[in-house]
């Protein structure tokens, strides 16, 4: 029996003539799906917007993108140890978009900016994770521009945060946690 189960989505019913595969985690795809329709585009157009979005910061999305490492030594003279998993918007959902030969090679050139050579499919992942509303990557990423732009931005509390992007509080609290492990905010005192 084969892996690739058909469903109605029409992220997935078209065949394949042409087209590139990635995946995604099943929030991205969810996401996707919702972003594509209601602005009535195709994949391949939000795939395009979404690694504009990140074009000039390359490096640190893809730093951003890295799961914190599971011990992180207080006070030792020791680099933190492991990970908690694969990129942040990285997982098991296969799409598709249509890249024309020449968007194929600016793709392999921003793969190969972010270290990644041979798989573009990754940091296309990264950037859908990154630019699609309704995530924590989206939500930190624009409490990060408010911040940078204005010095006296306070940070929303995660309550504040849920209902001003419409998410669950846990992705508003995430979105926190992203920040804080970028150095952006301060941790919260034990």
């Amino acid at each position: 029996m084969s892996s690739y189960h058909q469903d109605d989505d029409a992220d997935d019913q078209e065949l394949r003539a042409g087209q590139s595969g990635f995946r995604v985690s099943q929030d991205v795809a969810d996401r996707l799906k919702e972003y594509r329709q209601a602005r009535d585009l195709t994949v391949t157009e939000v795939v395009i917007e979404a690694l504009d979005h990140i074009a000039d910061e390359i490096p640190h999305a893809m730093a951003r993108a890295k799961m914190p490492a599971r011990v992180t030594p207080t006070r030792s003279r020791f680099a933190a140890r492991g990970s908690k998993g694969p990129l942040k918007g990285t997982g098991p959902v296969q799409r598709w978009w249509q890249p024309t030969k020449d968007d194929k090679a600016v793709v392999k050139e921003m793969a190969a900016e972010a270290g990644l050579r041979g798989t573009p499919g990754i940091l296309i992942a990264v950037a859908l994770n990154e630019f699609l509303p309704g995530g924590a990557m989206h939500i930190a990423g624009q409490v990060r521009r408010q911040i940078t732009s204005d010095e006296t931005f306070e940070v929303p509390s995660d309550l504040a945060l849920a209902r001003t992007y419409g998410v669950p509080r846990e992705v508003a609290k995430m979105a926190l946690m992203q920040l804080q492990a970028e150095g952006v905010i301060p941790q919260d005192p034990a």
